[in-house]
């Protein structure tokens, strides 16, 4: 029974606390809408508000205005909060990626409305596998290929996702049991993004080989996490044992004899913490990046620079390594 499973995980997290606010983003598709109406069952007991939060991108015409209804009229039932934002995403190479941030920053803007806000989404089983699966194609590292996490934290927003490990065969028999209306996204059939070819070709290629393929691979995501984490741990703390201190806060001086006795895995995510100190994100890093100022750190040679995204550059000098942003005293 799916509402005791997700209503326990909500227990054990421990995110929708009695007073905290759920803002449950819902497109109209079959995991929100079953996402929606589980909240709505735990919240009496538990003790937390819902926030429901729709983006409209106006792409499809009256397909887009009838997932706003649907999900309007859904929140107006269940005696929820209802915002809407009407926007276009922008002329990027990538759609699906202006849609995403779209969201994300809306999905922020309401949750600081609350003292103590969570975003809520409806990402399920193969959603996981997929985005592993997408980020091993690319060529990610641990933390892309273990997949998203059922609580993580983007800046100062926390995002909780329920669902992502029930497979969407359950979700779609809650569905039909409760009567749950949706709306199918016709995009998600076409071919056009990698993310439906890894849906509708590879997964049941997978499939052909083991039947228990996707419930597999989500186990993994959930192994390499942990291991991501504790990596994370180890790196967290030789940041702080290595970074001297600095007032200047476009500049991270790392001591490079405190920094060349730990593995090259923690030493990569040392760099990739300075470079995010400096340049606010760690877009555009990529690890040809993150190995070229290792290489340079842990080279004999006494000296050596590289040039990064964000008008940013590692230079050592000595057993002095330092990053820092452009427009600083270094290129006065």
């Amino acid at each position: 029974m799916l509402y005791p499973k997700i209503k326990k995980r909500l227990i054990e997290s421990a995110a929708l606390a009695s007073g905290t606010a759920a803002i449950v983003g819902v497109s109209g598709g079959v995991d929100s809408m079953v996402m929606l109406d589980l909240l709505c069952r735990c919240r009496e007991d538990l003790g937390f508000d819902i926030h429901v939060a729709h983006v409209n991108y106006g792409l499809r015409g009256r397909d887009s205005k009838g997932d706003e209804d649907l999900v309007r009229n859904a929140a107006s039932s269940y005696g929820v909060k209802f915002s809407v934002l009407h926007k276009k995403p922008g002329k990027r190479e990538n759609l699906q990626d202006s849609a995403r941030d779209i969201r994300r920053n809306f999905f922020s803007k309401i949750s600081r409305l609350y003292s103590s806000g969570v975003v809520v989404l409806g990402h399920n089983m193969e959603d996981q596998v997929e985005t592993v699966l997408f980020h091993m194609l690319r060529g990610s590292g641990i933390d892309g290929i273990s997949g998203m996490r059922e609580l993580s934290a983007n800046g100062l927003m926390r995002i909780l996702r329920p669902l992502l490990s029930v497979p969407r065969k359950e979700i779609a028999a809650y569905a039909k049991k409760r009567k749950i209306p949706f709306r199918d996204d016709k995009s998600n059939d076409t071919l056009k993004y990698a993310r439906n070819e890894i849906r509708h070709k590879l997964l049941p290629a997978l499939a052909r080989i083991n039947p228990s393929a996707t419930e597999m691979i989500s186990n993994l995501s959930m192994r390499l996490a942990a291991d991501a984490d504790a990596l994370t741990d180890a790196a967290n703390n030789a940041f702080m044992s290595c970074v001297a201190p600095s007032a200047d806060p476009s500049s991270v001086v790392i001591k490079r004899n405190c920094y060349l006795p730990f593995p090259e895995a923690v030493r990569i995510r040392v760099l990739r913490t300075a470079f995010e100190r400096i340049a606010g994100n760690k877009k555009d890093l990529s690890s040809d990046h993150l190995l070229k100022m290792d290489y340079i750190a842990t080279s004999g040679s006494g000296a050596g620079s590289y040039r990064l995204p964000f008008s940013c550059k590692f230079v050592r000098t000595g057993d002095v390594l330092e990053l820092f942003r452009a427009k600083t005293t270094h290129d006065r």
